[in-house]
């Protein structure tokens, strides 16, 4: 009888904490998961922004627009091919070692212009 009573009071102390625990997150989700509202400007810019594609592929091969380039060639058909409201995307192979990647960004970074690194 002891031990019948004993069991019941243990039964009893696991669902109340585990009540407590599902509750809690209950309370936690719900905090999380509230939307917020939040009505934006609309931005107007005088120009359009362009873009351009630089590509580098798994034979180390680099692509601007289409147009395959020598490394040697990147810097400066870049600087030909951009201004300060042109998109650079960069297209990297995933087999690319880094610092190909880098290189660009680089380039990018040395004379202002803006580089997004493109993935699935």
């Amino acid at each position: 009888m002891a031990v019948v009573a004993m069991l019941l009071a243990i039964t009893s102390l696991y669902y109340t904490f585990h009540t407590q625990q599902k509750l809690e997150a209950m309370i936690n989700n719900a905090m999380v998961s509230v939307p917020i509202t939040v009505d934006l400007p609309e931005a107007k810019t005088s120009q359009e922004q362009s873009t351009v594609e630089l590509i580098v592929t798994k034979d180390l091969t680099w692509h601007l627009n289409g147009e395959e380039l020598l490394e040697e060639e990147l810097e400066d058909q870049l600087i030909k091919a951009t201004n300060e409201n042109t998109l650079i995307k960069l297209k990297a192979d995933r087999t690319v070692p880094v610092e190909k990647v880098t290189l660009a960004m680089t380039i990018a970074k040395e004379h202002h212009l803006k580089i997004a690194l493109v993935t699935e």
